[in-house]
């Protein structure tokens, strides 16, 4: 597992996805339904085991799992949960690489997913929950062979890193191969503590009706774009109106937002619904000219109030935002289309596993090294923050929304999920991590900021834009 290794250590490699149920799940329902999931999907049954500088998975066969059953005392429950879960560390040369909580009631029920990255992506957990749905409602599941990882004989086209990169590459091996060191788990967990003690992560909630969300795909159908491009303009838009900078007629705003990419095409072997880290990420820059955005913003206007607040509502829901829209959607279109996604797993490949580690620990846990330190960099981890990342998992697990079973109703044999949240990973070199999904009719994006660099009111005038879209 070379691709994987950027999760193996990393302090912030929690993925975690909510479905909410219509009406009660009790603890046997779930419990069987766990019981089988764990047995179709070998990774959960599998632990991380580090020989030398390599990581392999290997299948315990341990049919374990960790359960958590809470009695649901509201639908806001699952937020303190989730954040409490994302800053828990996993144990993965022991296994049990995923954690459930069932919060239940009579009306509805959460299940929460907590799942190591180095197991998963986002679309993993969406078919987790599909199949935990299917064996609630009654429906026989087979299981799914060990999928392959991604390295050059699993992916079509690896992009091998460019000249200058290779070069750079080749000089931190050598560098980290005179003084190589392999971090224990106490060292890992140690580590891990220490970085959400210092860590402040604000977490904001939207969640978008039907109707909202009809609206927009409706008119994201009129201009031929996605609704993925609607929403990268509106927060890239949106956060550019506060950006503490004066805009002269000859300014360009430059903004990028890092784009999650489903890559499980791009394998020889399409591992379907499998388990698995099949996500790489393309970075679009946005680049509207002032007089393309809107009227000025002064730094007075930035530090005291916002009072263009209506103008830009107004601007975004006009034909010169969906013009930006259809820019951003053409680029975008082209960099999915082209070799850029595979270019973050060729690089990966090309990098001696355990620097991986030891990038970490010298970010987070004071280790003096030469080599980690240009990793970081080289990372990202050292530059200005990319703006905003996204993972937007699309509109998912509609054969089991909308009341389809029992013709609406309830019942032990007919569950049918309400909607789904999500929170994907939020690393530190991006200064906003949106996670977006789709279900049961509605839209719900979550926000995770950085407290320390990021105003509250910036976050909640983002709020507003994307409601304003449609």
């Amino acid at each position: 597992m070379k691709y994987e290794r950027i999760q193996y250590r990393a302090p912030f490699s929690n993925v975690v996805c909510i479905a909410r149920y219509n009406g009660k799940i009790n603890a046997e329902q779930i419990k069987n339904a766990l019981e089988k999931i764990v047995a179709m999907h070998p990774l959960l049954s599998s632990k991380i085991v580090l020989k030398g500088s390599k990581t392999y998975y290997v299948y315990t066969g341990n049919k374990e799992y960790d359960l958590k059953i809470i009695q649901k005392q509201s639908d806001r429950q699952w937020v303190s949960i989730a954040k409490e879960e994302q800053a828990m560390p996993f144990s993965p040369s022991e296994g049990k690489l995923a954690r459930f909580i069932l919060l239940f009631s009579e009306k509805t029920s959460d299940l929460i997913l907590v799942v190591h990255h180095a197991i998963c992506d986002g679309l993993s957990l969406i078919y987790l929950i599909k199949h935990i749905t299917a064996i609630l409602n009654g429906s026989m599941v087979s299981k799914i062979f060990l999928p392959s990882t991604i390295n050059e004989n699993t992916v079509r086209g690896l992009i091998k890193p460019s000249f200058p990169s290779n070069l750079l590459i080749k000089w931190m091996n050598r560098r980290w191969s005179k003084s190589k060191y392999f971090f224990s788990d106490d060292e890992y967990y140690d580590m891990f503590k220490r970085y959400w003690s210092q860590c402040d992560v604000g977490l904001k909630l939207v969640e978008l009706d039907s109707t909202w969300l009809s609206k927009l795909i409706d008119k994201c159908h009129d201009y031929n774009v996605t609704v993925h491009s609607a929403l990268c303009v509106a927060l890239l838009l949106a956060q550019m109106k506060f950006q503490k900078k004066t805009y002269t007629d000859n300014t360009e705003v430059l903004n990028i937002i890092n784009s999650a990419v489903n890559i499980r095409k791009m394998l020889t072997n399409d591992p379907g619904e499998a388990m698995g880290l099949y996500v790489s990420s393309i970075s679009t820059m946005f680049k509207p000219t002032y007089e393309n955005i809107t009227e000025p913003l002064s730094i007075n206007s930035y530090s005291h109030s916002y009072s263009n607040i209506d103008f830009l509502q107004r601007n975004l829901v006009s034909p010169l935002f969906w013009k930006h829209v259809c820019d951003f959607n053409r680029q975008f279109k082209k960099d999915l289309n082209s070799p850029l996604p595979l270019y973050l797993p060729g690089l990966l490949n090309s990098i001696e596993q355990s620097l991986l580690d030891a990038m970490y620990f010298h970010l987070y846990a004071g280790f003096d090294n030469e080599a980690a330190a240009l990793m970081s960099k080289l990372y990202g981890f050292k530059k200005n923050r990319t703006s905003i990342g996204i993972s937007n998992l699309g509109n998912v697990l509609q054969e089991y929304c909308d009341g389809k079973h029992n013709g609406g109703k309830h019942s032990d044999k007919n569950i049918s999920i309400d909607t789904v949240f999500f929170l994907p990973p939020y690393w530190p070199n991006l200064e906003k991590m949106v996670g977006v999904v789709s279900a049961g009719g509605k839209m719900n994006i979550t926000i995770q900021y950085s407290k320390s660099t990021v105003r509250e009111e910036i976050i909640e005038n983002i709020v507003k834009y994307l409601t304003s879209i449609v």
